[in-house]
């Protein structure tokens, strides 16, 4: 067979197990919505549930970025704007991780970032009208969170805790290594800072000269056999399963409908995982 016929086979296969991830993540809509509805009966609204009604709205928001996550995949879209949607969505996981399965502790520390947040807008305003830079008219920023304590909500500290939770509640992810080995590239090397390994990828460097472009050359970015694009849109759905089955044990939900979800996705992963190994590069 030639190599161009091994390509467009690997093509194929790849092809058909992004079908199944596709169908997968329709499933896991489905069985969302029924949790939410479920949950609709188990949760009353008072200032002590606020943390677990965030945990739960943290899903959606998951679910959401998901649908969007694999919108550019299957248009092979730009990759680093998928990698910060991917960073974001590990952010949303984590911290909802832990307002969903954490304490008044938790709930605090998350509510008292966004009084902080406030406090630094509202001084920065009297801070530049003193300057003159504003004038006295100039519209106050909105105060939703006047009266709480200020916080810091630091991620390195928020993926650490969520592990802990999540182990917790018997939920294995290898959420303890999710910061270094996922959190820091999406940072560093994929966009969401502007770093060496941004811009490079906007020279092209010659024996004499280099040349910039405007536009960026990701060949190469993900060299593993499949797109940056699908890799984060795949892991995305991996962490989306995980955080739904944990909304399920905090609800008190069965939550084997999404264990048998979440076997289905690693039958599918060990077949990336051998399309990856395999597939020709070049």
């Amino acid at each position: 067979m030639s190599h161009n016929a091994d390509k467009d086979e690997s093509g194929r296969e790849l092809a058909l197990i992004i079908v199944g991830m596709h169908k997968l993540a329709d499933e896991l809509f489905v069985e969302v919505d029924a949790l939410f509805e479920n949950g609709r009966s188990r949760l009353v609204w008072q200032p002590s549930s606020y943390g677990r009604a965030s945990g739960l709205a943290a899903l959606g928001h998951l679910c959401h970025h998901l649908d969007v996550l694999r919108n550019l995949s299957e248009t092979d879209g730009d990759p680093q704007l998928s990698s910060l949607i991917a960073r974001h969505q590990l952010e949303t996981w984590a911290t909802g991780a832990c307002l969903l399965l954490g304490d008044e502790s938790d709930t605090a520390a998350f509510l008292g970032q966004a009084s902080r947040l406030e406090d630094f807008q509202l001084a920065t305003r009297q801070e530049l009208i003193g300057k003159g830079v504003l004038t006295q008219d100039w519209p106050l920023p909105k105060r939703e969170f006047k009266g709480i304590e200020p916080d810091e909500w630091k991620y390195q500290e928020v993926f650490s805790r969520a592990a802990a939770l999540l182990a917790d509640a018997n939920i294995v992810t290898g959420a303890e290594h999710l910061y270094d080995t996922i959190y820091r590239p999406l940072s560093n090397q994929l966009g969401a800072h502007p770093t060496p390994y941004v811009f490079d990828k906007y020279i092209t460097r010659g024996a004499l000269r280099i040349q910039v472009s405007r536009i960026p050359d990701y060949e190469g970015t993900a060299d593993i056999g499949i797109s940056q694009s699908t890799l984060n849109y795949v892991t995305a759905l991996l962490m989306t399963i995980n955080y739904a089955m944990a909304a399920a044990v905090r609800l008190e939900i069965d939550r084997q409908p999404l264990v048998q979800t979440l076997g289905r996705f690693d039958e599918l992963r060990a077949l990336l995982v051998t399309h990856m190994t395999l597939s020709p590069r070049t």
